[in-house]
């Protein structure tokens, strides 16, 4: 399995980084009392957003790694989760395409789009 490549940064900024974590309960209504819940799935997909600001040589590495390494966002990799700080294997999230953007002539921005299995 590939891994998040050691010359991009392992943490992303704190500015703008949310996890959305899926909601599996599923709810049953009775005739008398409160709904009844119970878990529809033992684990779904958490979709994560991280911003990251790269220099040009980073921005170069990073759309090597989206394009050739998981060949355009359709293979697995492992990655530092910045909140736990454990390795977690990611995915980049359904329909996302990288768009680095330019801040000056050396730095960029990018926003990323993973998904993790908990």
């Amino acid at each position: 399995m590939e891994t998040w490549p050691s010359t991009l940064p392992q943490y992303p900024l704190l500015k703008g980084y949310q996890e959305v974590w899926p909601d599996t309960r599923l709810f049953t209504s009775v005739e008398a009392g409160k709904k009844k819940y119970r878990n529809r799935y033992t684990a779904a997909p958490v979709l994560v957003t991280e911003g990251y600001v790269l220099t040009k040589q980073q921005r170069d590495e990073f759309m090597s790694f989206w394009r050739t390494t998981t060949k355009r966002g359709s293979l697995e990799f492992t990655k530092l989760n910045p909140v736990t700080e454990t390795l977690k294997i990611y995915n980049f999230a359904e329909g996302y395409t990288p768009n680095p953007l330019p801040v000056s002539n050396d730095t960029w921005t990018l926003q990323v789009q993973l998904e993790f299995i908990e």
